[in-house]
């Protein structure tokens, strides 16, 4: 591990004492920096504020920021290598490349600073609030090839970070079977996944009568974890369970400590606002994300097509960051309904999970007046449930709406690896 990741480390930490004033002051201070770098050496972003007629000294508060117009990955991409600031290209920056599961594949840049920021030093602070420990050992399933698996193994255990925290990864794509004999050789403290991917190594455990060595902590992430699945690997695996919320564009944004009440927002990193233009229920909207760290690639104002609210109040850990809760998960999969209305995916998993009989579920709105869900039963499953899971949609959505039942024995990942709960298939 590298000393400048260590230092950048040491100076998350310290933000963990700080009164909820200070760490505003902080990222502020940080908000204002990024803003006159973007205008200053992003040729994307000075166009952006030259067309609005707004220069970064304009934004003196927090409700002067809605004068920079929202940034669609959209606009990212059709603005080609202007994205990037002056000195940086692809060639000297760390890269993320998304799925491209909503037809959008996109790559975000990093400068050096940033990457071990993000994608190192935030994500060790957040995994520490939780319990995890210095040398614990840490198994990371991920949506790659057992081949892609087995490179990062290697080079994990040459890297000298290997001292500090043992990070092994496995494929979201291989056998279970495999895994299990993985867990048992390696002894994980905690392993991080997709939450469905805990559903389904249950099933298999538990179908299999297999004594394996289960991890004391669980971490998940890039689905939304619905309270279903989430009680299903809080009975399996104990109490410590811990969901994360972040984007392949931005990394981290927020996690859950062990109050487990909210998602904690790292403030010292990033700025998030809630934008409801009017097509949502009370406090919830399209979560748009500042960063403030990356200076290779600046976010000034990034809609991540996410769905979620802000949460006043503080947490019971004494942590003063701010409050997310919870995620409801993408707005492309928002269902649009004949006369207009959204309803969000948060909604609709609230009506089928109250439904006994039920081991996972996906909602698929396949146009505005017919819906599918697919089932995979439990043993309490029968007739009044499939009635019920029609009712409730139907409350939820409109009494027009055909809702299809069909049971199956799995229920597919997504392209990517992931697997969605609710899933829209029309044009929004």
């Amino acid at each position: 591990m590298n000393l400048n990741l260590l230092y950048q480390y040491w100076k998350l930490k310290r933000h963990e004492k700080l009164s909820e004033l200070d760490i505003k002051k902080i990222q502020w201070k940080r908000l204002k920096d990024i803003l006159d770098h973007a205008y200053n050496n992003v040729p994307f972003y000075r166009k952006k504020f030259d067309d609005e007629g707004i220069k970064p000294s304009d934004i003196k508060t927090e409700e002067d920021l809605v004068r920079i117009p929202i940034t669609t990955k959209e606009q990212l991409v059709s603005a080609g290598t202007d994205i990037f600031a002056e000195g940086y290209s692809p060639k000297n920056c760390f890269s993320s490349k998304t799925s491209g599961s909503t037809g959008e594949p996109f790559s975000s840049y990093f400068d050096s600073k940033a990457w071990d920021i993000l994608k190192f030093a935030s994500k060790l602070r957040a995994r520490r609030a939780c319990g995890l420990a210095v040398g614990a050992r840490i198994i990371n399933i991920e949506a790659c090839s057992a081949e892609e698996a087995n490179e990062l193994n290697k080079k994990a255990k040459k890297s000298p970070a290997d001292l500090f925290l043992k990070k092994r990864f496995l494929s979201v794509y291989d056998k279970i079977e495999n895994h299990i004999k993985f867990y048992n050789s390696f002894k994980p403290d905690a392993l991080y996944s997709f939450g469905t991917y805990f559903s389904e190594l249950i099933d298999f455990a538990k179908e299999n009568k297999i004594e394996w060595h289960k991890p004391k902590l669980i971490f998940t992430s890039s689905e939304i974890l619905d309270p279903l699945t989430r009680k299903k690997i809080e009975d399996y695996f104990g109490p410590n369970v811990y969901d994360i919320y972040g984007t392949t564009e931005v990394k981290e944004v927020a996690w859950q400590c062990t109050s487990k009440s909210a998602y904690h927002i790292n403030d010292d990193l990033y700025y998030v606002e809630i934008n409801n233009n009017g097509s949502y229920p009370e406090n919830i909207g399209e979560i748009v994300i500042t960063t403030l760290v990356n200076k290779a690639m600046p976010l000034i104002r990034y809609s991540v097509k996410d769905l979620g609210c802000l949460e006043k109040g503080s947490c019971s850990c004494g942590l003063n960051f701010s409050l997310i809760k919870p995620v409801y998960g993408r707005d492309v999969d928002t269902f649009s309904l004949e006369d207009g209305r959204k309803v969000s995916p948060y909604q609709l998993t609230m009506s089928v999970e109250q439904v006994p009989g039920i081991l996972q579920y996906q909602i698929v709105q396949k146009s505005k007046k017919d819906v599918l869900v697919k089932i995979k039963p439990d043993k309490g499953w029968n007739k009044e449930s499939e009635l019920k899971i029609d009712q409730e949609l139907k409350n939820a959505l409109d009494p027009n709406v055909k809702i299809e039942v069909r049971l199956t024995g799995n229920i597919e990942r997504e392209p990517n690896g992931k697997f969605k709960v609710v899933k829209s298939e029309i044009s929004q």
